[in-house]
């Protein structure tokens, strides 16, 4: 006997990010995390300055490709999943052609916080 019921709490938003089938092979080396880590701050700080203050802590996990491209995120915490639109929404790499399946990745904790001060560490 099969029984379904409707999903009773929301899961957080995710855009982008590979089904758990594709395995995505971890970036690991330290000198080019650092050098995707500064990157992505860059990237993240020129649309913030296009947008109104946060008025919560956002938390996103965010996974750039070697070529620092932001191939997808995740809200992290309930401020960032009922926000209508992701500050990241624009950075996110969209596809002319197709990015290899398991191309390798790094994944990023993003921290906005109220005041506009953004912090990336590695996941």
């Amino acid at each position: 006997m099969s029984c379904t019921s409707p999903e009773s709490t929301p899961s957080p938003v995710s855009e982008g990010l590979a089904s758990p089938d594709a395995a995505a092979v971890p970036i690991t080396d330290p000198a080019e995390i650092e050098l995707l880590k500064g990157q992505l701050s860059q990237q993240i700080d020129g649309v913030l300055k296009t947008k109104p203050a946060v008025d919560a802590e956002l938390v996103y996990r965010v996974s750039v490709a070697k070529d620092g491209a932001i191939v997808g995120y995740k809200s992290e915490n309930s401020a960032a999943v009922d926000r209508s639109e992701a500050p990241l929404s624009e950075l996110l790499y969209k596809p002319i052609g197709s990015r290899p399946p398991a191309e390798p990745l790094a994944d990023f904790r993003v921290v906005i916080a109220p005041g506009g001060t953004v912090a990336v560490t590695p996941w």
